[in-house]
Order: C-alpha cells, then sequence, then structure tokens
C-alpha cells in the first residue's frame, strides 16, 4: 500500500487492486444505495398506515350496509312479495309500500338511518413521520 492508502484508513478487507477512485465511487454508489432504502422504508410504512386506513373504512362500511339491511329487512320482503305477486311495480305503489313501512317503524321505534361519512381523501393525506 501506498503511504496515502495509509493515510486514508482505506478497510483492510478491500482488495489490493481496488485503487482510490474506485473506491470513492463504490462508497457513493453504496451512501445513494443506503439512502434509497431509507426512502423505500418510508414510503412502504405510509402505504401501510394508508391500507389499514383503508382496510378500516371498509370495516365501517361493511358493517353499517348490514345495520341497514337488517333494519329494513321487513320492507325488503314486503317489496320481494309485492314484486313476485305482481312483477312490475309503479312509482306509486312503490311509494305506499315505502310510506306504509316507515310509518310502521316510526310507531314502533326510530327509524333514523345511522349515519356514515366515509373521508374521501384518506388515501391522500400527509402523514406524519
Amino acid at each position: 500500500k501506498t503511504e496515502l492508502d495509509k493515510k486514508i484508513k482505506i478497510p483492510s478487507s478491500m482488495p489490493e487492486n481496488i485503487d482510490l477512485l474506485e473506491f470513492g465511487k463504490l462508497k457513493e454508489l453504496n451512501d445513494k444505495l443506503k439512502i434509497e432504502n431509507e426512502l423505500l422504508t418510508k414510503e412502504n410504512q405510509r402505504l401501510k398506515i394508508i391500507s389499514e386506513k383503508i382496510i378500516k373504512e371498509n370495516k365501517a362500511s361493511k358493517q353499517l350496509i348490514v345495520e341497514l339491511l337488517k333494519e329494513n329487512e321487513k320492507t325488503l320482503h314486503d317489496l320481494a312479495k309485492l314484486l313476485l305477486d305482481k312483477e312490475v311495480v309503479d312509482a306509486k305503489e312503490l311509494d305506499n309500500l315505502l310510506k306504509a313501512d316507515t310509518s310502521k317503524e316510526s310507531t314502533s321505534g326510530s327509524s333514523e338511518i345511522p349515519s356514515f361519512q366515509p373521508d374521501p381523501t384518506v388515501a391522500f393525506k400527509k402523514i406524519d413521520e
């Protein structure tokens, strides 16, 4: 090794046939790869958070749909029976059916539809690091 090699403290594991210029290029490339790896790790973490939020929103939506179907089960059965009997239902008949079922629900309890406001921008919000 030359005097310059000894002063720069080149790692002993480095092969003898690599000169300082090549070593510098390899080190620079290694540093760039480390930075890119850190960026990819942060992006993967961000995508994981977004995926978890989407899954949470989907579960809430599914739960709301099941609740709405259960709350309106009688109306849906009445509509199915009406369609089996008549095959074609006009708007007036449909309105009468819905009004009749709604008036029965309002006397027996609350027919309030639960509100659900999904956040459509959830995937686009900046995530704090």
